[in-house]
C-alpha cells in the first residue's frame, strides 16, 4: 500500500498532444533569437526549444550535463533559455536562465550523500529560482525516498520557499509533487 502512495506522488510527463498554433508561436520565438544566442534545437512535434547565450558559462568538466538536460527538456516540449553568466559581481549568484518563462536552475545529481539533494535545493534558493531541474546522469543514483527526504529537509528551513521540482532520469522527465 505504501509503495502505491509513493508512485502517485511522482508524475511522469507524457507528450500528449500539442496545439499547432502553440508550436508555430514557439517556432517564431525560437527563430527571433539574435546573434547573442546559439540555437541548439527546435522540436517540431512538441514546440519545445533550447538556446543559450554566447556568454553562458558551461562548467569545463561537467557542462555537458547541463546541455544534456536542456536537450531532453526541449524534446519534451519545454522552452529552455540559458542566459548570460558574464559580469557576475563578487559572491553574486545567477540562475541558469528560464524554463517556460520561469527562472530555473539545472542541478546535476552525481552523488548520493545524505544531504546531497537538500544541498541542491539550498543552492537554488540562493539563486532565487522558482523551478529546479534535477538531472540524474547516472540513473542508478535516483532514489525517490532520498528526493522526498531532501525536499522535506529543505522546506523545513525557516527561510526556504517552495520550489517546483522537475527531475530527469533515463531521458524521461518527471514532476515532483
Amino acid at each position: 500500500m505504501t509503495e502505491q502512495i509513493k508512485k502517485i506522488e511522482f508524475v511522469h510527463i507524457n507528450i500528449v498532444s500539442y496545439h499547432q498554433d502553440a508550436i508555430d508561436l514557439n517556432r517564431i520565438e525560437y527563430n527571433s533569437f539574435g546573434n547573442d544566442y546559439v540555437k541548439c534545437g527546435f522540436c517540431e512535434k512538441t514546440g519545445g526549444y533550447w538556446v543559450y547565450h554566447v556568454d553562458h558559462i558551461f562548467d569545463p568538466v561537467r557542462g555537458y550535463y547541463e546541455k544534456d538536460a536542456a536537450a531532453i527538456l526541449h524534446a519534451n516540449g519545454y522552452k529552455v533559455i540559458l542566459e548570460s553568466e558574464r559580469n557576475k559581481g563578487r559572491n553574486q549568484k545567477y540562475s541558469d536562465g528560464t524554463l517556460n518563462n520561469c527562472v530555473f536552475e539545472i542541478q546535476s545529481v552525481d552523488g548520493d550523500g545524505k544531504n546531497n539533494i537538500k544541498g541542491h535545493f539550498n543552492n537554488c534558493f540562493k539563486k532565487k529560482v522558482s523551478i529546479v531541474v534535477l538531472y540524474y546522469p547516472k540513473p542508478e543514483l535516483f532514489d525517490s525516498d532520498k528526493l522526498q527526504k531532501g525536499y522535506k529537509k529543505y522546506i523545513r528551513l525557516p527561510r526556504s520557499i517552495p520550489l517546483k521540482v522537475i527531475y530527469i532520469v533515463n531521458g524521461s522527465v518527471f514532476k515532483y509533487k
